[in-house]
């Protein structure tokens, strides 16, 4: 518990009412009104609490979560990837260097050491991971390597040999769009949140 105005007041409200109780029962003259009191100060004290973890109010000074969220930005960057999941259209190829950082991101934050101890960041934080799970499986699921292997498509190199665009490559490109916003619209939610609720 920290040592704030409020914590201080409710202790010390509490110690005198425990006093207070306490001189009355030595004296055989006990005082309910105290001991009711006392009850109300430590209940005050933990109704305080439990209203300033719900509402998580004010930011967080804690280290690790600040540079934890630099880590972030830096892991999952909006130059190039976020970019061009927010504009690109997947019926056209992309570079698979840019889109790489959200496979990385999959993979590297999926452990304890990638946890933010602020609880409602860590909440969107699973779910951001969930969304980026999702969205680098339908890439793999629904795009080939193109040319020389830097590019990656839902057009594959051998179906535009043929001069066919076939519609399941049109729905692939659908799935991708599709996902990618709802990815961005995530990533975007919880960049504001942490910069509202973490302290830089």
């Amino acid at each position: 518990m920290r040592f704030t105005f409020g914590n201080t007041f409710f202790i010390l409200f509490l110690l005198f009412t425990v006093l207070w109780f306490l001189y009355g029962y030595s004296q055989d003259k006990i005082d309910w009104t105290a001991g009711l009191m006392a009850i109300a100060a430590l209940a005050g004290i933990f109704a305080k609490k439990s209203l300033s973890d719900a509402s998580d109010l004010g930011k967080t000074n804690s280290k690790h979560d600040t540079k934890l969220f630099e880590k972030f930005l830096t892991d999952l960057p909006m130059q190039p990837t976020i970019q061009l999941l927010k504009d690109h259209n997947f019926e056209n190829s992309f570079n698979k260097d840019s889109i790489q950082p959200l496979f990385d991101f999959v993979y590297d934050w999926s452990n304890a050491d990638h946890e933010f101890k602020n609880r409602k960041i860590e909440r969107d934080r699973k779910k951001l991971l969930a969304q980026a799970q999702d969205l680098a499986d339908k890439i793999i699921e629904h795009t080939t390597p193109v040319g020389d292997g830097r590019l990656l498509s839902v057009f594959s190199d051998s179906l535009r040999a043929k001069g066919e665009r076939p519609d399941h490559v049109s729905r692939s490109a659908k799935i991708l769009n599709e996902r990618a916003e709802v990815f961005v619209r995530v990533y975007e939610a919880f960049v504001r949140k942490c910069r509202n609720k973490i302290a830089t």
